[in-house]
């Protein structure tokens, strides 16, 4: 007589390891996560942990940083996990420097220039993704994630007193 153990239908997993730390979010039945990453940090290995020493788990990465973990059991239908990483992009839209504007501070969004004419002004961006358009003394810094702001440099003309004779 054989005697045959059931077949295992267990398709979750026990765990989801990012870079080796344990997903915090993770709940065996859930199934999409996001990981969000800064600018400078990149995708990190993820290590399924199976539920079963029974199991065959997959994994598959796509062009647009995601993971996709397969989980079959013996017999059954299988489950599919999605870890989706995502890069935050910058919001920053101040300057390092005007040149041409005294005691220039990132913070201060508008200055009066008192003269004839406005001088000769340039920039330092404070992030390399920044794009930053001048024109007639405003400069509209577009940050990483298309946040918009401005610097408005106003030219005050002098003012003339005339003398009584």
């Amino acid at each position: 007589m054989d005697v045959k153990r059931p077949l295992s239908i267990i398709k979750t997993l026990s765990a989801i390891n990012i870079g080796g730390t344990p997903l915090a979010s993770f709940k065996k039945d859930s199934f999409y996560y996001e990981v969000i990453l800064s600018a400078d940090e990149f995708v990190k290995d993820v290590y399924p942990t199976p539920a079963s020493h029974l199991q065959t788990i997959t994994t598959a990465w796509s062009a647009d940083s995601t993971m996709t973990i397969t989980v079959t059991p013996e017999y059954g239908e299988a489950n599919v996990y999605t870890v989706k990483f995502k890069v935050i992009k910058s919001d920053d839209t101040t300057l390092s420097m005007i040149t041409g504007i005294e005691n220039f501070d990132p913070r201060t969004r508008e200055y009066i220039y008192k003269g004839e004419q406005l001088p000769e002004m340039k920039f330092e961006k404070k992030e390399e993704h920044q794009t930053v358009e001048m024109n007639n003394g405003v400069f509209t810094v577009t940050a990483e994630d298309g946040s918009v702001g401005t610097y408005t440099v106003t030219l005050q003309a002098p003012e003339y007193t005339t003398s009584a004779l």
